[in-house]
C-alpha cells in the first residue's frame, strides 16, 4: 500500500500510549495513566500489528468506558482467529467497565489457514463427543477408518492447499490454541504438545498434528516420501487417553510397543522411560490397571518378537489383540478362585511362598 503524508498522519494523530504485554486482561496496567490520557493501547508482544492499523481509533459515546478489542484474522478469509492482540483500554478504573466490545477493525493477519479435521477410530460415541464441544471446536469429522494412513488416503485434496490439521477426537483443544502455526520445514509433520491424562506427561504425538499436503499426495500416488517429525513447543490441549478401558488399553499397548522398538515419532530420549514408568506406576483406578496391563503385555510380546509397526497403527488389529487378552484373563479367572487362597492360608500360612505366589496370580488377573 502506497502511503501518503495524510495516511501516516491519520494513523498516528493523537495516538494513545502503547503498553506492550502478554497479560492482555491485566487492565490495572492502564491505571497509572488515568490523569494523563483517557485510553491506552494494549498490544500483545507475541504478534505483529499490521502497518495500516488505525491507532487513532476513538470509541463512540455509548461505549467510551468499555474495553475495545481488535481481531487477528486469517489473511485469506478475514475470519477472526482471536481477539487478544490489540485492545484499547480506558485508564480510569472507577468508570472503566471490563465488558469487551469487539471491533471490526483488523489488527493483525495470519497467513496460515488450513482445514481442520477431527478423526476417530472405532468410537461409537464420536458424533456425541463432537456435538458436546463448543462451536469453535466443531471441525469436520472423519470416522470409520482404522489408521491414520487410511485417513490420509481418503482425504479430498481439493480442499487442501498446503497443509491440513488432524486432531484426535479425545483431545480437548485449549481455548488459546488458534490453529495459526506457520510451518517452515519441508516434508515434516508437526506434533503439538498435549497433556496426557494417563500419565500427566506433556509431549507431542499424533494427537494434534499439522501434515503437509505433499506427503498426503505421495501416499495417494503410492510413492510415499521420506518424512520427518518435529515437536512444536506449544501446549495445545489435553488428550484424554482414558475414555474407556478398551481404548486406554489399545493406546498404551501401541505407544509402549513403539517406544520399545524406538519407532515412536517423538525423539525425546528421556521420554521412553517417563511414559513406561507412568503407565506402570499410576495404578490409581480400574482404567489405570488396564493401562498397566497393556504396558506389561507390550514388554512381554516385544521381548519375543517385534510387532509389525503397521499393526501398531491399525486400530482394528489392536481391538482384536485387546479382545484376545480379555478372553485369556477370563479363562485364568475361571481356574483361579479367591476361595482357594483361604485354603492355602490354612494349610501353609499367610507368610508362605505358596500363599504369596497364588495371591500374585489373583492380582495379575
Amino acid at each position: 500500500m502506497f502511503k501518503t503524508a495524510f495516511s501516516y498522519t491519520k494513523q498516528n494523530f493523537n495516538k494513545w500510549p502503547v503498553i506492550e504485554t502478554i497479560h492482555m486482561d491485566s487492565y490495572e496496567l492502564a491505571d497509572s495513566y488515568k490523569d494523563i490520557v483517557p485510553y491506552v493501547w494494549f498490544v500483545d508482544t507475541e504478534y505483529n500489528v499490521m502497518e495500516e492499523f488505525n491507532w487513532n481509533f476513538k470509541p463512540d459515546e455509548g461505549t467510551k468506558f468499555n474495553v475495545h478489542s481488535f481481531p487477528r484474522c486469517y489473511h485469506k478469509s478475514k475470519k477472526p482467529i482471536n481477539w487478544d492482540v490489540v485492545k484499547l483500554v480506558p485508564t480510569n478504573p472507577v468508570t472503566r467497565t471490563n465488558a469487551v466490545v469487539q471491533q471490526r477493525l483488523i489488527s493483525s493477519f495470519s497467513q496460515g489457514e488450513y482445514p481442520t479435521y477431527v478423526y476417530s477410530f472405532n468410537d461409537k460415541f464420536s458424533l456425541k463427543k463432537m456435538l458436546e464441544r463448543s462451536k469453535s471446536k466443531q471441525h469436520r469429522i472423519i470416522r470409520t477408518r482404522k489408521s491414520l494412513n487410511e485417513v490420509f488416503l481418503n482425504l479430498n485434496l481439493d480442499y487442501i492447499e498446503d497443509y491440513v490439521w488432524l486432531v484426535d477426537i479425545d483431545v480437548d483443544v485449549d481455548s488459546k490454541f488458534y490453529f495459526d502455526f506457520q510451518p517452515d520445514l519441508e516434508n515434516t509433520i508437526y506434533m503439538f504438545k498435549l497433556k496426557h491424562k494417563s500419565t500427566n506427561l506433556v509431549y507431542g504425538d499424533f494427537g494434534l498434528i499439522l501434515v503437509p499436503k505433499s506427503y498426503i499426495v505421495s501416499l495417494q500416488n503410492n510413492t510415499p516420501m521420506k518424512l520427518n517429525y518435529k515437536e512444536v513447543d506449544i501446549l495445545a490441549g489435553e488428550l484424554n487417553d482414558m475414555t474407556d478401558p478398551k481404548k486406554a488399553w489399545e493406546r498404551a499397548f501401541a505407544t509402549a510397543s513403539l517406544l520399545l522398538q524406538n519407532k515412536f515419532p517423538n525423539n525425546d530420549k528421556k521420554l521412553k522411560n517417563k511414559i513406561m514408568s507412568g503407565y506402570i506406576s499410576n495404578s490409581t483406578s480400574r482404567i489405570h490397571d488396564y493401562i498397566k496391563d497393556a504396558c506389561e503385555c507390550a514388554v512381554k510380546q516385544n521381548e519375543k518378537t517385534a510387532i509389525d509397526t503397521d499393526n501398531l497403527h491399525n486400530h482394528q488389529w489392536l481391538e482384536q489383540v485387546f479382545e484376545e487378552r480379555q478372553a485369556f484373563i477370563r479363562n485364568e479367572r475361571a481356574v483361579l478362585h479367591p476361595s482357594r487362597l483361604d485354603i492355602i492360608k490354612r494349610i501353609y500360612g499367610e507368610d508362605s511362598n505358596q500363599y504369596k505366589e497364588y495371591e500374585q496370580k489373583l492380582k495379575a488377573v
